[in-house]
């Protein structure tokens, strides 16, 4: 019978080429990302984890609290940006690691062909931000290396630790919560036989890390769940744009090299998937085919009524090298490495050159040219403020804004005004009621929304700054009106992001920003006390 030719032995040697050229692609993407982290500005995204790591607690109003945890440990030593994003450059590397060490035992030099492929794509590439993926992604691939040596030499101890894992995922962010899917449609389902033990001693992990997320929410009015179940979602309707963008966004991810390599299969290359699957039932891979298949399909179906975000995929999209890597032969992984690098690199050294030729005014047209211009020339902003500053306590109506300058500023900067759904930690960290009577300025690039700041003051005055061509306004408010405040801003505040459905009202027990403010949502309009 003839076998597979993508499954037979390989020569020691082509092993050993293969694990080199990985050890130093390794190596030369990790210099590259530290490259850009150090090039690429502060977004104002990862100055709002900042926050969380100046503020060291046990949950976060949008997530839970492993992404704080571990930037309070980089900023008891330093808070230059290159050092906060540190992480996010380990932990991508770490994935490229964890899937080499776990595919060697199988075919060391598809292993290495396949790994090196995951480094040079978009996925590895362009993680280099500081996100809450990157926690849960270390979690992921701690958990899949568990669970992938579990089913190999059949031990409860491995299932364990993948549970714990699991819970600090959990503890990262809530898609976890489809790795876990993913663990139990692969132990009761896709190994030949069902491994409900194994399944129980994994879910008994998560404790700690549930606990932990668990028991912040239950003292916290619920606002995880409530942000990322109810509030984030209240327009979403069905529609198939999002998921045509969603399967355009996989092929970008891909890349024209990998593409390629699926359309053609030649004859030396091709394995059928259902040998393949039965190879992979027998080695283990079967482990990264559901972990990838299970959370993406998931994300599919959620694109029928809202848009995916290119982050969600960050923790997944890693074990698509495993597909290849049963699919392919050793030459068919390595002929997709280097147009993949290509198809990364040309766009990456275009962006870095741009951003280091043109000046900062050249982005003036940019919907977001104040937040660049902040992010690029924090202290030219600054400097325009500083004869506000020993009078006016400054706020911005906006979290990006409030966290960039925060950031640059290293203070806690508030948001003033309703906000948005997202970033509300300043809701537990800013009490209101210390204003009363208070001067405070508030910058923004939109004067339009001066329109209803008014009634909040005694007195108030607009001052316009230009700053490399981006209009900044102050407005300076005088004698803060908190009552006034408080029912405007603070009862809507209430009424919009802290009203909790029926069915989590029987578990709550106290809410921070509610309490503070001796204010309880109001039921929504047509509905009865």
């Amino acid at each position: 019978m003839k076998t597979d030719t993508c499954f037979q032995p390989v020569p020691a040697r082509d092993a050993a080429t293969a694990a080199r050229f990985f050890r130093r692609t390794f190596l030369a993407t990790t210099i590259l990302k530290l490259a850009l982290a150090i090039i690429i500005p502060f977004t104002t995204d990862e100055a709002y984890f900042v926050v969380w790591g100046r503020n060291l607690d046990y949950g976060y109003y949008d997530h839970g609290a492993m992404t704080g945890w571990w930037l309070w440990v980089i900023l008891l030593f330093r808070d230059s940006a290159w050092l906060l994003r540190l992480p996010a450059v380990l932990v991508g590397q770490f994935a490229g690691w964890g899937l080499w060490r776990m595919l060697r035992s199988i075919d060391s030099e598809k292993a290495g062909w396949a790994a090196t492929l995951y480094l040079v794509s978009p996925v590895s590439m362009l993680n280099f931000l500081i996100t809450t993926d990157t926690p849960l992604q270390f979690f992921t691939v701690v958990a899949v290396m568990c669970v992938f040596r579990g089913v190999q030499r059949e031990r409860l101890r491995d299932f364990f630790f993948a549970g714990l894992a699991l819970g600090f995922a959990f503890l990262s962010k809530y898609f976890a919560v489809l790795l876990g899917v993913s663990f139990a449609v692969l132990l009761l389902g896709c190994l030949g036989r069902p491994r409900v033990k194994a399944l129980l001693v994994l879910l008994a992990g998560t404790i700690p890390g549930v606990g932990i997320n668990v028991a912040w929410n239950y003292l916290h009015g619920w606002v995880n769940v409530l942000f990322n179940l109810v509030t984030r979602h209240e327009k979403i309707g069905l529609n198939l744009y999002s998921p045509a963008m969603y399967l355009g966004l996989l092929l970008v991810l891909a890349g024209p090299g990998v593409l390629a390599a699926l359309l053609r299969r030649n004859a030396l290359d091709r394995v059928p998937w259902s040998s393949a699957w039965r190879k992979m039932q027998g080695d283990g891979t079967v482990v990264l085919l559901i972990v990838f298949a299970v959370p993406l399909t998931a994300f599919f179906l959620v694109a029928f009524m809202r848009d995916v975000g290119a982050h969600w995929l960050l923790s997944f999209y890693p074990f698509f090298a495993a597909i290849l890597f049963t699919g392919f032969s050793a030459r068919g992984l390595q002929g997709m490495i280097r147009p993949t690098a290509i198809y990364v690199g040309v766009p990456t050294a275009s962006l870095v050159l741009a951003l280091a030729l043109l000046p900062v005014e050249a982005f003036n047209r940019h919907p977001s040219a104040f937040n660049l211009v902040l992010s690029a020339r924090p202290q030219d902003m600054l400097a325009e403020l500083a004869p506000y500053r020993p009078r006016f306590l400054l706020t911005t109506p906006s979290y990006a804004k409030s966290a960039l300058f925060g950031f640059y500023d290293r203070t806690n900067v508030p948001v003033i005004g309703l906000g948005s759904f997202h970033g509300r930690q300043d809701d537990l960290l800013t009490d209101m009621r210390a204003w009363d009577g208070r001067d405070i300025m508030i910058v923004t690039n939109n004067l339009r929304s001066f329109g209803h700041y008014d009634d909040w003051f005694a007195r108030t005055e607009i001052k316009q700054h230009t700053v490399h061509g981006v209009r900044m306004y102050v407005l300076l408010g005088e004698g803060f009106k908190y009552a006034v405040y408080r029912e405007e801003v603070l009862q809507v505040i209430a009424d919009r992001y802290y009203r909790m459905p029926a069915w989590l009202q029987h578990f709550a027990s106290s809410s921070v920003f509610l309490d503070r403010y001796a204010i309880r949502p109001r039921p929504p309009d047509g509905a009865t006390h």
